[in-house]
């Protein structure tokens, strides 16, 4: 099997070139991607490039995953170190912050793509497409978001429109989605995805959309477990049609379902903070209501979800993406031992 992975840290400043090391690097992804689309199935290579962020700072421009052949056995990963990721807060970690228009800051076309640990932050006031990440206009290969963070984008945190049921989404954070006049949910699906340790807080609502945590429109099944949402205008898990399989899923009321458990709305009882604009998930101590209060999900088979989203090794199955470890206590792994293979299914 191979893999062609990349690379993002924003510390390290060297001359833009061909990928081929931290000296050359990629001055950014957009950059990055629009060289090194590649047919990988025939190509049959496993290769490595670095990009950084321009000049140590986040981008600026948008980015489209586009024009690659790839298969369950030659995939693409995009991946952010865990020294260089966002800390589960806003204005931490951005790989791109820009003024999207009518488009997502990053639109996955493939299959077989895997994100990990990239933040984004999407400014535009004005647009009902301002999303963070979309996925769109792909086949029935699998896609992983992993790791990631959407920061007070203009409309939803995470969009998938028009694809095959094939989209995993763990340990991936929204915070204020929704900026906009329009409105936006965390995350809004049209499939039947699957959310593992997800968390959306403070969605705002709008001229076209509620400010729901997770939001399902679809003909089936979306599938949530050990996830978290509330502080939302709208409901926090949200159905139009179809219907969500909820399993150890939390919210600040309950209300939504009987399956739903229901929390204290008051800051720092489970997150360190769920003020709007300075959100911090991270887990306060075990004493959290979410501490080691999960489903184990060592049986799903999509991920190793012993990891939280900095890396760390979880000493049981928290809701949401953090684990609590105090200090001088569990294991942050290096990025080289923590390139996983996803589940093909």
């Amino acid at each position: 099997m191979a893999d062609v992975v990349r690379y993002v840290d924003p510390d390290v400043v060297g001359g833009a070139g061909d990928g081929t090391s931290w000296a050359n690097a990629y001055s950014s992804l957009n950059a990055w991607e629009a060289a090194e689309q590649t047919d990988l199935v025939t190509a049959n290579d496993t290769h490595t490039v670095y990009c950084r962020a321009s000049a140590g700072s986040a981008d600026t421009i948008k980015v489209d995953i586009d024009g690659w052949d790839t298969n369950a056995t030659y995939d693409l990963t995009v991946e952010v170190g865990t020294s260089d990721r966002h800390t589960g807060t806003g204005d931490t970690g951005y790989r791109i912050v820009a003024a999207g228009g009518f488009d997502a800051l990053l639109v996955i076309a493939e299959d077989y793509v895997t994100l990990n640990g990239i933040a984004v932050r999407n400014t535009q006031t004005g647009q009902t497409s301002s999303h963070g990440f979309h996925i769109e206009n792909v086949g029935t290969g699998v896609r992983n978001i992993i790791n990631c963070l959407a920061y007070e984008c203009g409309c939803h945190g995470y969009y998938v429109q028009g694809t095959n049921d094939m989209n995993y989404f763990i340990n991936c954070i929204s915070l204020s989605a929704g900026q906009a006049a329009a409105g936006g949910s965390g995350f809004y699906t049209q499939n039947n995805d699957y959310f593992y340790n997800c968390v959306a807080i403070n969605s705002n609502s709008g001229t076209s959309y509620d400010g729901d945590g997770i939001f399902y429109t679809g003909f089936g099944t979306a599938t949530l477990k050990n996830c978290y949402a509330g502080g939302n205008d709208g409901s926090d898990y949200a159905v139009s049609s179809g219907s969500l399989s909820l399993t150890t899923c939390c919210s600040e009321d309950g209300s939504q379902s009987s399956t739903v458990v229901a929390l204290s709305t008051s800051s720092g009882a489970y997150f360190s903070n769920v003020t709007a604009g300075s959100e911090d998930i991270n887990l306060t101590s075990t004493s959290s209501s979410l501490y080691n209060s999960g489903t184990d999900l060592s049986a799903d088979g999509v991920y190793p979800f012993d990891y939280d989203y900095e890396g760390t090794t979880r000493s049981g199955w928290c809701v949401g993406p953090h684990e609590y470890i105090a200090a001088g206590g569990g294991l942050s792994i290096p990025i080289a031992m923590h390139h996983y293979k996803m589940m093909r299914h």
